[in-house]
């Protein structure tokens, strides 16, 4: 009987060493949880990790080798997966024994016992840092991409842009003379003086409006979301692509919703908006001269807001409209297949969507929607 239990807590402590070994070897910092949430048990690789004893990680002692940026959003999920008894997961920065911080997900998971009471909490930390490093590379190359797009797109119009600008200079020193002679005159004529000193005061604006616009759109910056209408980024593109569009024989007209707000960054908006536009214009190119137009509408429906590309040129190249947005992949024989690509990451880092269709027996529609701000209301319509 001696002999029997003596195997009986060998074998159970052979059982143990085996579980122990096991855990350890997780590639992962293992932890345990009461049902309330307070840590009762970090695995020696988390311990190693920190650099810290059990007892200064015990309870919420955790809580202080997290990123301080961090913390309030680590409590704040670990609160709500407690209340709601279902797995969690989440990710933060966590110092390691040197001072340095890594990402990690960490998961965690509830025990229930044979009663179906939740007892305890089990979770896991793996680290991320490889990939949230690729992750930032990515973005990095994104955003160098769009960029190099955007200046690509410049000088594709840099013609029609110095037209665009030296059409208020000249119009602003016509205007200049003009009044210089009323005033200069045997009988000053102050009422046309006045006149024309108004329009030079109009262009102007619109000069300074341009410049304006151009060096939003080729500034190398990073996003940045702001509370803006539809109405200052669509219009905005349309002026600046006046002399091109006139310069191909396109009629162009927006149909804007009114007061549509969302949460965005302008000028990669307005850079979603151009390339549409130009996409729309080279596809036109090849039809009767009287035919081609372009439509640029903004409608909110169902919390969101539409906005669509139409025009009347021969349709998609491609039975397959969501190759169109994967990078590489274009219709047209000199085109390298990026700006639709960046076009689709822009507006999913919005969270929203894009896409393409043939409109009707004629031409193609370019649409994507972006969530609308808070307090907007959503008016209900159709595209």
């Amino acid at each position: 009987m001696v002999d029997a239990l003596r195997d009986s807590e060998a074998a159970l402590r052979e059982s143990e060493r085996q579980l122990q070994q096991i855990v350890d070897s997780i590639p992962g910092l293992t932890w345990r949880a009461d049902a309330q949430g307070s840590i009762t048990y970090w695995s020696q690789s988390f311990i190693d990790y920190a650099g810290a004893t059990l007892e200064e990680i015990i309870g919420y002692g955790f809580m202080n080798y997290l990123h301080p940026e961090d913390r309030d959003h680590v409590m704040a999920t670990w609160v709500g997966i407690l209340q709601s008894g279902k797995p969690g997961e989440s990710e933060t920065r966590i110092r390691r024994a040197d001072g340095q911080y890594r990402w990690f997900l960490w998961r965690v998971s509830p025990f229930f016992d044979g009663d179906g009471k939740l007892t305890q909490w089990f979770g896991i930390n793996v680290d991320i840092e490889n990939r949230k490093r690729a992750e930032e590379d990515l973005r990095q190359s994104q955003n160098e991409l769009a960029h190099v797009t955007r200046m690509t797109t410049m000088g594709e119009l840099a013609v029609s842009i110095a037209h665009e600008v030296n059409q208020p200079l000249m119009a602003v020193v016509t205007n200049a003379g003009a009044s210089l002679r009323w005033l200069n005159g045997d009988t000053p004529d102050i009422a046309m003086a006045r006149q024309a000193l108004e329009r030079i005061v109009r262009d102007g604006h619109r000069a300074g409006d341009i410049i304006t616009s151009l060096r939003n759109l080729a500034r190398k910056s990073a996003p940045r979301l702001d509370r803006l209408a539809l109405d200052q980024v669509i219009p905005v593109v349309l002026d600046l692509l006046r002399g091109e569009l006139q310069r191909h024989g396109v009629v162009a007209k927006a149909q804007l919703d009114e007061a549509i707000t969302i949460q965005g960054d302008s000028t990669q908006l307005q850079q979603v908006v151009l390339n549409l536009i130009m996409n729309a214009v080279e596809a036109m190119a090849g039809t009767d001269a009287d035919a081609r137009r372009l439509t640029v509408r903004a409608q909110a429906r169902d919390g969101e807001a539409v906005v669509s590309v139409t025009d009347t040129g021969p349709g998609l190249g491609t039975d397959d409209p969501d190759k169109l947005f994967e990078a590489f992949f274009s219709t047209k024989a000199e085109g390298i297949g990026m700006g639709l690509s960046i076009c689709r990451s822009i507006i999913e880092a919005h969270g929203g969507r894009i896409w393409a269709a043939n409109n009707g027996t004629r031409g193609s529609v370019f649409s994507f929607t972006l969530p609308l701000a808070e307090g907007t209301g959503a008016d209900v319509s159709s595209l």
